[in-house]
């Protein structure tokens, strides 16, 4: 069987991890697999018998379309039988794409073969991704210096933003990530750095184990690393999904802290969604820096159920509990895209119910923020105001 991975050639950061466990599922079948990312035309010559794209954010429709669109007609058993498509995408809106182009949207994560029309139960979600494919594109990520690993999957909240308990429904609260690590490591050589892509991993009552298997890896607090000559620098482990902000606030949960003061944590992701959550934010961010963590960044939400005096609150708040604890921070202001918006330029809904936000509003943001990062209350008055009613005056105004 001959069989076609692409992913779309929109923006990413990371590779396609759901496709190149497919991509292992075929070859242990004896397939012959290839990886190409967008549309190419070399890949659309020959006939295949099956190809699979991946689709990560709604507002990538476009790209996607316009991906399954050119490979349609390259499918041997034709699109609607043969052309898969996977991600939030795919899972979200599958009815809007299968009337867009003929294809096979698969919902959430692949448990079974089965879902791929196999008379196989092989769990393909729990499968290693095969590095070996994007060998000769894989400066394309941010894989260059770190290695990518999960130590659980899912996530038991329900969120209204987010949509991880959709596409991930079923919660694993550990996975061995020392397999993941040494697979990558055979294909892509060692890194200095982790980067591990857990949604929850506070919540997980397996922290024990998993920060022990980090640090058997070799990423200990205080562990560096360097190529044979080179000078060796301290390695890093970045949970790039953060640390659920309500736990880390709770004074019961310290000891969860003190485990990953064991290991090279940086930086501190700790999210600031609400308002309402600014108790919680101060001490989350208060429990690590007792423990000894001085880099922090946060990302925080806007546009969803919050109004612009709200966000300047937010961030105005968030550097002063960075000054006052004398850790460094960064803002990553982040605009929240309801599912099913087709691009990124759309309002979305609960900012327009409330008519706090506006396309005036959000593109004076955008210039407000253009640049480097939020990091001190000088930064917000610089930037945004002295005061809340200077940067509701200067949002409307510019």
């Amino acid at each position: 069987m001959n069989v076609l991975l692409v992913e779309p050639g929109y923006p990413t950061r990371y590779p396609p991890l759901g496709l190149l466990k497919i991509g292992r599922f075929h070859r242990e079948r004896g397939d012959e697999v290839r990886f190409v990312r967008g549309c190419s035309a070399e890949a659309a010559s020959p006939g295949w018998d099956r190809i699979y794209v991946s689709c990560v954010f709604t507002y990538h429709w476009n790209a996607v379309v316009r991906t399954l669109r050119f490979y349609a007609p390259h499918v041997n058993a034709g699109a609607d039988k043969a052309l898969f498509v996977g991600g939030v995408l795919a899972t979200l809106m599958a009815d809007e794409l299968k009337q867009a182009v003929p294809c096979r949207p698969i919902a959430g994560t692949i448990r079974s073969a089965r879902m791929l029309g196999f008379d196989d139960n092989t769990d393909i979600d729990v499968l290693l991704p095969d590095y070996d494919l994007i060998q000769s594109c894989a400066e394309r990520y941010v894989i260059d210096a770190a290695f990518l690993a999960t130590a659980t999957r899912g996530c038991a909240n329900r969120c209204p933003f987010c949509t991880v308990s959709r596409i991930e429904p079923d919660c694993r609260e550990y996975v061995p990530i020392r397999s993941q690590v040494l697979d990558f490591e055979r294909s892509l050589g060692a890194k200095r750095d982790l980067l591990m892509l857990d949604n929850n991993v506070l919540a997980s009552r397996h922290l024990s184990r998993i920060v022990m298997d980090i640090a058997e890896l070799g990423f200990w607090a205080g562990a560096t690393w360097g190529p044979d000559g080179a000078r060796r620098t301290r390695r890093r482990v970045d949970f790039t999904q953060g640390f659920e902000t309500t736990l880390a606030a709770e004074p019961k949960n310290r000891r969860l802290i003190d485990l990953l003061a064991l290991i090279p944590v940086h930086p501190v992701r700790i999210a600031f969604d609400g308002w309402d959550e600014r108790e919680e934010y101060g001490a989350a961010v208060g429990a690590f820096a007792e423990r000894g963590f001085r880099t922090f960044e946060t990302p925080v939400l806007y546009d969803f159920r919050d109004t612009p005096a709200e966000l300047f609150r937010r961030l105005r708040a968030a550097t002063e509990t960075a000054e006052a604890l004398g850790v460094s921070l960064s803002l990553q202001p982040i605009r929240y895209i309801a599912p099913g918006q087709r691009t990124r330029n759309s309002l979305a809904p609960y900012g327009n119910a409330q008519g706090a936000w506006n396309a005036e509003a959000l593109l004076s943001l955008h210039r407000m923020l253009s640049g480097r990062p939020l990091r001190t209350p000088e930064d917000v008055t610089e930037r945004l105001g002295a005061s809340e009613e200077l940067f509701l005056r200067a949002l409307h105004a510019r």
